[in-house]
């Protein structure tokens, strides 16, 4: 990821992000920023907000790069800087597609809120994760006070 300040705008990866002055809240995985350009917007009078996705997508870049670099530090490897970016890039691509899978499941089965059997029906072709997807919903059900089951619902006619 390449970000650069040009005059009272920003860019990253090639596409203008925003006119006017804009503080580095804006960066996505914060690349090599000189010290101008740190100053710049660090001192930068307006304030970018960012949305929800775009904070969502900076957590989990994030995370995914300080998980890669812990794997690293295990392995007794480096990163380049750019590989890091791909992880962090391929997990959240992952995740969006994960998110749509689990919204096509539920509404197949004409529900309104995504349950642990659509994540169970989403991780069926790995036997290790669902080993610990289904681990997981047992201690949840475990912690669970026992309630009494619904009356069935009559179907309409």
């Amino acid at each position: 990821s390449r970000c650069s300040v040009e005059t009272d705008c920003i860019v990253y990866n090639n596409h203008k992000i925003s006119g006017g002055k804009v503080s580095w809240l804006c960066f996505i995985g914060s690349a090599n920023l000189s010290d101008r350009q740190s100053h710049y917007l660090k001192t930068s009078a307006y304030v970018y907000r960012m949305s929800n996705v775009q904070k969502t997508k900076h957590s989990i870049y994030n995370t995914a790069r300080k998980l890669a670099k812990e794997v690293a530090a295990d392995l007794k490897v480096e990163f380049h800087q750019d590989v890091l970016d791909i992880i962090a890039e391929l997990v959240y691509k992952k995740l969006v597609l994960y998110g749509g899978d689990m919204d096509a499941f539920q509404k197949h089965a004409k529900r309104s809120t995504i349950t642990a059997d659509d994540v169970k029906l989403l991780v069926r072709r790995s036997e290790s994760l669902k080993a610990v997807v289904e681990s997981k919903i047992k201690l949840l059900n475990s912690l669970k006070p026992n309630e009494a089951p619904a009356p069935a619902k009559r179907k309409r006619k």
